[in-house]
């Protein structure tokens, strides 16, 4: 199940409001006798208002609109009528076409000036710019378009900018401020505007962010809204976005699969008739991602082999390297006007003195030209003579290699390919088991999780689960990253599911059971059961915690740490074997010591130790693997060490823990620099509620 909903990314038809205008007055204009711009008006007015409803009307009156501004050379009828035009091809997912014709626009807009059809085309560059994943230079374009409206007073435009610009942090993972610019959108519509389709958009796209942050009541509330005036309008193109994010909602595992699939199925047809693929790709995957969350992998792959389809189309015949060509092109014309008008300004100034200078020398150049070329003339036909018995037969060669080169890179490409597309399936399926955010708040509460895997998959995991009086709670580091470690963790996250079935409350007894499962299902299957060397490597760092409803901890790890960071005069514990304190101005870290050694196969057999602990209100966990601190980076490129990680902990105590997560993060961004992520990266920090 993936974390997040289906929002909606303006394709704005220059400062377009359009659920409130009448429609009759520009009927009757279209259909006027009299060929002039007032009738040119009329039909891309109709071209624009038909995008969310029926596009093959909207073709043909914007069609008509671009022929008609053509003949008066109307050149604002022909910017509006290419941005429409540029819209319904992004709409069928041919976006470099898309692109040409927005960027056209962009150009006419400029020259004219025309300020809400450049407005319009800012919005639609900056979606090209994430659709090509180059989210940071589209909220660069959103930023400029947001002040270019505020100076000109371009409320509608704005409007559509905030709602791109939101989207763009929640791509980010900057979702708090995303809901900000949300709701400026809101506050504009509800006191300026009053514009139902982006209300009802707005909702849709507030409803994805709740959902992301793990409120789906919230979410369904807002999504219902989006979905109610959206059908009241008959928007067709943006009601296919609120059936598919239903069916996601209904298909939550614990939810109802037949209502889910029927909101699918209506977003289908909706889909086919508005020809949108890019619409179809996305319902496809959706679907996908329902199946693999109820671990119906079948089902689930034969939706991702459809979406894969729909989307090998629209990225096909090399779309993405068009699109960044047609755009390299339009960002260097300014630039080659300008230097072409100072160069002939130059050659202007400098006419007269090299017409006089020219003169002069006439004589003795030609005479120095001809010697030169004759020269020339003599030692390339001396090099030819001398190259031509060999160059036909290494000409042959270089053309065998190139067609032999050719051939393998097109074998590696689609081999990679056919790679990435497995991985990325296999990404889903560990998605799929590992706990959702929604289930993640319901046990834990408070609670923040940072967790990036070094590749598409992590041999890092993260299980909780509720059982009775008492929350268990786990992050393990199985052997390796990427696919191995990938593996290994699927195995260690089932095995740790499985032994949770029994009744344990000691986290010593609980992770031995583990430990034994997880040998016998690595062991080799010989006769003599022996391990060989390569079996002695599998296995996982583990921490695991069980917490009773009076808040008695019992902790074990292996080769895993955990700390607890507790108010100063808050009864800090004694140090012990089994715990260390490391003090700081107001908080102190209280850490548990594991059993020193792995999950799994180990050369020694050291019994599993649990730690007994009576925790208090307001108490923090963290459960971490050594990603974070074996992080090289800083000024010197070393590691960061768990010193530096305790300091950043105790120093940011006092913080929310959303709060917490972010210092964390930006703090793990400026040690990396420039460094390679080394390993996989998991932290996860509960608070005590009572």
């Amino acid at each position: 199940m993936k974390t997040y909903l289906l929002s909606v990314f303006f394709f704005l038809a220059s400062g377009f409001i359009f659920g409130q205008n009448k429609l009759t007055p520009h009927y009757v204009k279209a259909k006027q006798t009299v060929n002039d711009t007032i009738k040119v008006n009329a039909l891309n007015f109709l071209g624009k208002y038909h995008i969310n409803n029926d596009q093959d009307s909207a073709r043909i009156y914007v069609g008509k609109a671009l022929v008609l501004s053509e003949l008066l050379g109307y050149k604002k009828g022909i910017g509006h009528a290419k941005l429409t035009q540029g819209i319904l091809e992004a709409d069928l997912g041919n976006y470099p076409e898309a692109l040409d014709l927005i960027l056209k626009a962009t150009a006419i807009a400029e020259a004219i000036p025309d300020y809400h059809l450049l407005a319009g085309c800012k919005v639609n560059i900056g979606n090209f710019y994430v659709k090509t994943g180059d989210v940071d230079k589209a909220l660069e374009v959103y930023k400029e378009g947001i002040s270019f409206c505020e100076k000109h007073k371009i409320f509608i435009t704005q409007a559509s900018l905030y709602t791109s610009y939101g989207m763009g942090l929640r791509i980010k993972g900057d979702l708090d401020s995303a809901l900000i610019y949300y709701e400026k959108v809101l506050e504009i519509q509800y006191n300026q505007i009053h514009d139902s389709v982006v209300i009802a958009a707005i909702y849709n796209n507030m409803a994805s962010l709740f959902y992301e942050m793990g409120d789906v009541k919230t979410a369904e509330n807002y999504l219902v809204e989006s979905y109610k005036l959206n059908k009241l309008m008959g928007n067709q193109r943006y009601l296919i976005l609120n059936l598919s994010n239903l069916g996601e909602l209904n298909g939550i595992p614990g939810g109802d699969l037949l209502k889910s699939m029927a909101y699918f199925d209506e977003a289908i047809a909706l889909a086919i008739k508005m020809k949108t693929k890019e619409g179809l790709e996305s319902i496809y995957s959706g679907m996908s991602d329902i199946y693999a969350g109820r671990k119906k992998f079948k089902e689930a792959y034969e939706y991702l082999k459809l979406s894969l389809a729909y989307k090998d189309s629209i990225n096909g015949e090399n779309k993405q390297a068009k699109i960044m060509e047609i755009s390299q092109e339009f960002n260097s014309r300014h630039m080659q006007d300008s230097l072409t008008i100072k160069e002939q300004e130059l050659k202007l100034s400098n006419s007269n003195v090299e017409a006089a200078n020219l003169k002069a020398a006439k004589s003795t150049w030609q005479l120095i030209g001809a010697l030169f070329i004759l020269i020339c003339i003599l030692v390339i036909l001396f090099f030819v003579y001398k190259n031509s018995k060999n160059q036909k037969k290494i000409n042959a060669l270089l053309q065998d290699k190139n067609e032999e080169i050719n051939h393998q890179k097109l074998e590696i490409e689609e081999k990679n390919h056919e790679l990435t597309d497995s991985i990325n399936y296999a990404k889903r399926i560990q998605s799929a088991l590992l706990p959702s955010s929604g289930y993640l708040k319901k046990v834990l509460g408070d609670y923040f999780l940072l967790f990036k895997p070094k590749d598409i998959v992590s041999g890092d995991f993260y299980w909780v689960k509720q059982k009775g009086k008492y929350k268990y709670f786990a992050v393990a580091d199985c052997t390796g990253h990427g696919v191995p470690g990938a593996m290994v963790s699927m195995l260690g996250y089932e095995t740790i599911e499985k032994v949770s079935i029994e009744d344990n409350t000691n986290a010593a007894q609980f992770v031995s059971k583990v430990n034994e499962a997880l040998v016998t299902s690595l062991s080799s299957k010989t006769d003599e059961k022996v391990v060989d060397e390569q079996q002695v490597k599998d296995g996982m760092d583990l921490s695991l915690c069980i917490v009773s409803e009076t808040n008695k901890l019992s902790y074990c790890g292996a080769n895993n740490e955990c700390y607890i960071i507790r108010k100063n005069g808050a009864g800090v514990p004694t140090p012990t074997d089994s715990i260390s304190i490391y003090t700081g101005e107001k908080f102190s870290i209280i850490e548990l010591k594991p059993t020193k050694r792995p999950v799994g196969f180990y050369h020694a057999e050291h019994e599993f130790k649990s730690v007994e602990l009576q925790l208090m209100k307001d108490d923090v966990f963290y459960l971490f693997s050594d990603g974070y601190a074996d992080q090289f980076g800083g000024d010197k490129g070393k590691k960061m060490k768990t010193s530096t990680f305790r300091d950043v902990l105790l120093q940011n105590a006092d913080k929310s823990l959303t709060e917490q997560q972010v210092v964390l993060r930006d703090h793990l961004e400026k040690w990396m620099s420039n460094f390679d992520q080394l390993d996989d990266i998991t932290v996860l920090g509960i608070r005590v509620e009572g």
